[in-house]
This record gives structure tokens, sequence and C-alpha cells, in this order.
């Protein structure tokens, strides 16, 4: 496959990736399509929307009558964006919490000596009194 074929095969195919921002894919897009000939405005904005995330490109297809370009594009779908992680955050702080969730207990290891020995030593001398309390996410 010639180097002009494949980056077209690659624009094409490309997705945002789980921890890729709105902004970093979009950019990165314009990018890879200006080296494609015949690759328009137009074009672009149906490549780039296929390639979002899907709640992202759900909420930016529900928005379609007023996106007209490019930028109206990215700043829907940035608006998205943010209200998943507002989502995401408001899921977090409302959770139930139980008390197995909340720590875990450091058992000794037979092969490891030294830190059955760092246990024991945080623990005052007993191996099974060491608890490490987790964050509640």
């Amino acid at each position: 496959m010639d180097p002009e074929t494949w980056l077209a095969h690659f624009v094409f195919t490309r997705v945002q990736e789980r921890a890729e921002k709105v902004r970093d894919y979009f950019s990165v897009m314009q990018k890879l399509a200006k080296k494609i000939p015949g690759v328009d405005e137009d074009l672009l904005k149906g490549i780039i929307i296929r390639g979002l995330q899907p709640q992202i490109k759900a909420f930016v297809l529900q928005h379609q009558g007023t996106v007209k370009s490019l930028g109206d594009i990215l700043e829907v779908a940035r608006v998205a964006e943010v209200r998943q992680l507002t989502d995401r955050v408001d899921k977090m702080s409302v959770g139930p919490i139980s008390r197995e969730s909340r720590c875990v207990t450091l058992a000794p290891d037979r092969r490891s000596p030294a830190r059955n020995d760092f246990i024991r030593g945080q623990a005052g001398g007993h191996p099974f009194l060491l608890i490490i309390l987790l964050p509640l996410w």
C-alpha cells in the first residue's frame, strides 16, 4: 500500500480514543486531512463525526440542525464531553459505600521476608492488622 493510500485509510478509519479530548481529536484529524487531496470541509465533517466517541457523536447528531461548520461541531462536541465528565463525577459522589470497598488487609507473604518485616513494623508487630484506606472511586 502506498503512503497516500495508507494515510487516507487511516484518516477514514480513525476513531477518537477513550481518553482523547475532543479538541485534540479534531486537531489531529484536520492536520491529517490536509495531507490528502480532495478532502473538503463537508467530507471532513462527516469523517470527524463518524469517529467521535458514541455518546459525543449522539449529542452532536441531536444538534445537527444548528451545526454548520467544523467550529460548530467542535463546540457542540466539547459541550458533550463536559457533560460526560460531569455525569461521571455525579455518579462517583453518590454511589453507596460498603465496608468491603473501603479497606484492604495485607497478609504475610512467604516469598518476601522484607515485605513481611515492613508490614509488621507498620502494624505494630502483628502482620494482620495493617489496613489501608483506599479512595472511594
